[in-house]
């Protein structure tokens, strides 16, 4: 057996017989079938098979010498080379392709917009990447991936289990941190450049632009979850204001107090002069208008006829109506809006303390972010089974899930992030339509305008002074029974409008604080049914329950509800603890709501106080509201105190009879 050494090829062959084949495999050669002959260019196997070789190729020794002076040179090499590549590695400076050479078991890598983990097949950590980030299998990469969002984790969880992590992934996560980081500040954005067309004499406030932005960067799919009182439906009608030729028709579906809320809404704020029509009952296949709306409860009887308009926009009001996945309504306006370019939804409760009531609204509106309702569930809702099955009511990672509503969808801004914009009180006529409204209310008011006319008629006549005097004795009288009449009236008002304002106050009682005024005690005693945890202060009680009612409303933090006779709580007690207040009933003078709004608006209180009139629509009672904001809002832009006195007492009943005449 000779060894032998191929110059060309740089490589030591064996010229041997097949006797001698044994030999030459111990040695370590491998056989090439090609030149039938047996090859290595591993020194030290070469050096095993020239001990046992009977011949060999003159400098032979010579040639392996330098060989593997020379390979000692290239071993060195590589290990400085690898300590650089080791040091880069520690400060996350290795690229990728710097790093493949080494086989280094853990790989953390980003690729094609892609986080790529590589590790060894029978690998535990496999198991942990799965449960942690349900990192999938790629057949063509051979490695894990992992979505961008998970960034941030998967660095700190690669870090803690000595994964090599290239410069790519760095560089994106960085430059993810910073898109998110912008992302997250759009979400909180109280003001904008953006120019969005207004109706002449109207603007939109800094942060209500900010809104509109933030809602066009979003492709206008947004969850608008602003604290109430802030212009969530201003905002939401500015961004329609935006796409005047795109948007329409829209279907909006609220709940039913707020129908005629947004009809009013869109009047005065919508540019173009859209067709609106308030869908009652079944009569969805009538519709031919620009802009429907209707409510939560109707949605599925009419969601066939409704299916078939075409709308671009779908608006949904109080979107947490939708939160059980299971309910008829649900479903319905599922199946009405998940296939329309653009969704709007308004809830100044983001669900965040119960997670799996957010799950229909996310899902609706970003599939893509919130794709699997079991992954949802499992990760923001303590998802867990118990005897019973999976109880799935609670909540877990929720600054990871404010992270990714903010990072996405969501746009959320407190009162007090924008106070300086907000004025000291607002007011807003909250209109309540029933299904057999008022006739009794219509009758009465034709009634009065010819009593009125009447009255213009007789005052044109000269007159002795007995006359006169007769005259205006025949007033009195007329007057009297006019304002019992209208009493009457009101209270039948309130009965019919109690319903939907019970609706009104579990809404807002659901985020907040809220103080809630009326008159007639048999109101008082529906409310304090239908809220027994409510505290409450009546005419007839002491100065002790009062003091105790007081206290438990602006210190007990579960205490959310506060119901008060305006009378009796006129003076004298602060509920500065909320900012929010509701008249069901309305008295005669200003000076009786005033007094009842500043029990909120007192020293200290830091937030602007929102006050909401909740009136029945085409009755004596919206147009008794409708006078009492009016003279409300006249008196605080008077200065003199004189002036302002004599209208704060001022009985507002001559008011309403002569508008009848107007």
């Amino acid at each position: 057996m000779k060894l032998n050494y191929d110059n060309d090829a740089k490589i030591f062959y064996l010229s041997s017989t097949y006797e001698e084949k044994e030999k030459a495999k111990n040695s370590g050669f491998r056989w090439n079938a090609l030149y039938k002959q047996w090859e290595s260019n591993n020194i030290a196997n070469v050096k095993k098979a020239l001990a046992i070789c009977e011949e060999k190729e003159e400098k032979i020794e010579n040639i392996i010498a330098e060989l593997e002076i020379k390979q000692d040179k290239e071993k060195e090499e590589k290990e400085k080379q690898k300590a650089i590549i080791l040091e880069k590695t520690s400060r996350y400076e290795a690229t990728y392709r710097e790093i493949l050479p080494y086989d280094y078991p853990r790989i953390c890598h980003y690729k094609n917009s892609r986080i790529v983990i590589y590790t060894q097949y029978e690998d535990k950590i496999n198991d942990k990447l799965w449960q942690k980030f349900q990192a999938r299998w790629n057949k063509t990469e051979r490695a894990r991936e992992i979505k961008p969002i998970e960034i941030s984790k998967v660095f700190d969880f690669c870090n803690a289990n000595e994964f090599v992590i290239t410069k790519e992934f760095i560089e994106a996560k960085t430059r993810i941190g910073k898109e998110k980081e912008k992302k997250i500040a759009e979400s909180k954005a109280t003001a904008s450049n953006i120019s969005i067309p207004a109706p002449t004499g109207l603007s939109y406030l800094p942060f209500q632009k900010a809104g509109i932005d933030f809602a066009e960067k979003r492709q206008g799919r947004v969850l608008l979850a602003d604290e109430m009182g802030l212009g969530k439906t201003i905002q939401t009608l500015g961004w329609l204001n935006l796409h005047q030729h795109d948007a329409f028709p829209v279907l909006i579906i609220c709940p039913a107090v707020m129908k005629l809320v947004w009809k009013n809404e869109i009047e005065k704020w919508l540019i173009a002069q859209k067709k609106i029509y308030i869908l009652q009952g079944k009569n969805g296949n009538k519709v031919k208008e620009d802009v429907i709306i209707t409510n939560y409860d109707i949605v599925e009887a009419n969601k066939e006829s409704l299916k078939t308009k075409n709308f671009q926009t779908v608006i949904l009001d109080e979107s947490h109506y939708i939160k059980n996945y299971k309910a008829k309504r649900t479903l319905a306006t599922i199946e009405l809006a998940k296939n329309v370019k653009y969704l709007f939804c308004l809830s100044g409760t983001p669900f965040l303390n119960k997670p799996i009531e957010g799950w229909t609204t996310l899902n609706l509106l970003s599939p893509n972010t919130f794709p699997k309702y079991w992954d949802y569930t499992k990760k923001y809702c303590a998802a867990h089974q118990t005897r019973f099955g999976w109880d799935l009511s609670g909540a877990s990672n929720l600054n990871e899930l404010q992270e990714k509503l903010r990072t996405s969808i969501m746009i959320r801004r407190l009162k007090k992030d924008v106070l300086t914009e907000l004025p000291a009180k607002r007011r807003t006529l909250i209109p309540i339509e029933v299904n057999d409204g008022d006739k009794e209310s219509e009758t009465f008011l034709k009634r009065l305008k010819n009593i009125m006319i009447n009255r213009k008629e007789a005052e044109k006549k000269e007159m002795t002074e007995t006359e006169k005097q007769s005259y205006f004795s025949q007033l009195r009288e007329e007057n009297s029974g006019i304002l019992a009449e209208i009493e009457k009236l009101k209270q039948k008002a309130v009965e019919k409008k109690l319903p939907f304002a019970i609706e009104y106050i579990k809404n807002i009682i659901e985020e907040k604080k809220l103080v809630v005024f009326a008159h007639h005690k048999f109101v008082i005693e529906k409310l304090l049914q239908e809220f027994p945890q409510a505290v409450c202060i009546k005419g007839e009680s002491s100065e002790k329950e009062r003091t105790e009612a007081i206290e438990k409303f602006q210190t007990n933090k579960d205490c959310n509800l506060f119901i008060g006779s305006m009378h009796a709580c006129g003076v004298g007690i602060t509920l500065s603890a909320s900012s929010d207040v509701v008249f069901l009933e309305f008295d005669w003078t200003p000076a009786t709501h005033l007094q009842a709004e500043d029990r909120c608006h007192r020293i200290g209180q830091k937030d602007s106080v929102n006050i909401y009139y909740l009136a029945l629509n085409n009755s004596i009672d919206i147009r008794i509201a409708k006078i009492l904001e009016r003279k409300s809002n006249i008196l605080e832009q008077i200065l003199d105190e004189t002036e302002k006195g004599e209208i704060l007492n001022q009985s507002i009943f001559d008011e309403l009879i002569k508008e009848e005449v107007i």
